[in-house]
Formats: C-alpha cells, structure tokens, sequence
C-alpha cells in the first residue's frame, strides 16, 4: 500500500528501490546455464502493485500498469536498480494498451529507458527456458513479449504428460496444446510426447512457434503441428468426431477483464 499521506516522494522512492532489489534477490538463484531468462519482479507478490519486470537474458523488459508509477522518478529508479543489480544490454518499457487506457497512463517513449551499447540497440534475443531455446522480440507478441511467469507450470505439465504416458501402449502419448500462443506448452511437452498439436488463432504467433520448434528440434521426441482457428469451433469439430488426446494443456486469455464480461466470461469457460 502506498499513500500520499503515509510516506513522502524520497521515502516511496527508497522503499521502491528496496523492494525491486528485494525482488531480484528472489529470482536470480532461477538463473542458470538451463534457464536465462525469467520474472524478477510480479507486482503485489513482491509488495510493488503495478509494476512487472521479465528479463530476457540481457534485455529488461519493464511495465508500470498504475497511475501512481507514471513518474520520471519512479522511471529512473528502477532504471538505477535494475543496472546496479543487473548490468543489462538494455531497459525497455512495454505498457500494456488496454491498462495504459484505463487508468490514464501517459504514451511511453520508444527509445530504451537505457541502452549500453547505442549503436548496437537490439531489440530481439534468444532465451532458455527449462533447457528450451525461444525467440523474444520487445516490439511483438503479447504482455512483456512471453509468459515467462509460466516457466513452473511449463515444468510440471512436462513431468505429468511424462507420467502419463508410462500408461499409454505406444508409450509418449498424444497431447494438445489449446491457445498455444509461441509454443511454450506444447515444446515442453514435446520432450515426453510422440505427438503435440498447437492451436491458436493468432497467424504471427504460430510463426514464432514453428521458428522455436526448429530451434529445438533435436531435444524433442515428438511430431509437432500447429493448427491456426477458432479454438471453441476446433474442439467442437473435433469432439464431434471422436478425437481423443492423452494429455490436454487448456490456457485459454482471460475472459473476463472487466466486471461486465462475467457472465460472458463465464459461458465461454463453460464451453
């Protein structure tokens, strides 16, 4: 919690930079040779309402989601931690349009909030995940460009379609991946799996999920395919025909952003 009254401007800033420090100090033992890339800090979990920072190997990826962040000090004290803490290539701020609107936030510059190489300002790496190469573009794709916040579930998804499948005759099974966004489920599953089959709607995304497929192609044990449509309209086709799966990954978007959608929100979980 933070107030106007409770605490001044040099105290919030102090506190600010103590609990982003706090943050990373959480995270950076999750850094390793098989994992380079993941959430330092995710908002009221590490008591910082509204702000998110992901790094991906050497870019930071920060986003400030209230009105109270939208500060230049606020800005350059995260600035100031995350190089002290981190020594990045680069700092970017990626807001996220629909809270930017709602809550009033003013248009972020394009230019990196810091940068330390100016003529070499990339903005695109490759990062690990759980032994995973993926592909990570700051100016694509959605929230801070991937769910790495998913990194655990991506792990235990893995080991249960692997314990499963010491159940199934043909051994690996057969898996699907429902709103498989660039493939993290379904690559992870394709560790354990003979087949995985990805569905999204999103044509751009499907793209980074086959240029990751490659990237990993010689840890995976199973046949991948990605199938681009209407999730709802695929699974009732296919439930219709009696196609069956050994393990089934279901991460649908939030239905429901805002209090009116609920009901709608509801009868699309239901579906």
């Amino acid at each position: 919690m933070v107030s106007r009254e409770a605490i001044d401007e040099a105290g919030w800033l102090e506190l600010l930079a103590n609990r982003l420090r706090r943050a990373i100090d959480r995270r950076k033992p999750m850094l390793n040779s098989e994992t380079d890339a993941c959430r330092l800090c995710f908002s009221e979990a590490d008591e910082l309402p509204g702000v998110v920072v992901d790094k991906y190997v050497g870019l930071v990826i920060l986003q400030l989601l209230a009105r109270g962040l939208d500060s230049a000090a606020v800005r350059e004290t995260c600035v100031r931690v995350l190089r002290e803490e981190l020594q990045p290539a680069a700092i970017l701020e990626r807001p996220d349009p629909r809270i930017r609107e709602l809550e009033g936030l003013t248009a972020p510059s394009s230019e990196p909030l810091y940068i330390a190489d100016a003529a070499n300002p990339a903005a695109s790496t490759q990062f690990r995940l759980n032994g995973l190469v993926f592909q990570f573009d700051a100016n694509s794709g959605q929230k801070t460009g991937a769910f790495l916040d998913q990194r655990a579930n991506y792990a235990v998804a893995q080991e249960w379609a692997r314990k499963l499948g010491t159940k199934n005759r043909d051994g690996g099974g057969r898996a699907l991946d429902v709103c498989c966004y660039q493939g993290g489920f379904a690559l992870h599953l394709a560790q354990v799996c003979s087949q995985v089959t990805g569905i999204d709607a999103s044509h751009a995304s499907l793209e980074v999920a086959e240029r990751n497929l490659e990237a990993n192609r010689a840890r995976l044990t199973a046949q991948v395919d990605w199938v681009e449509g209407d999730a709802f309209q695929i699974l009732r086709d296919w439930s219709d025909s009696g196609e069956t799966f050994d393990a089934i990954v279901l991460d649908p978007p939030a239905f429901a952003k805002t209090h009116r959608a609920v009901e709608g929100a509801l009868r699309g979980y239901k579906s």
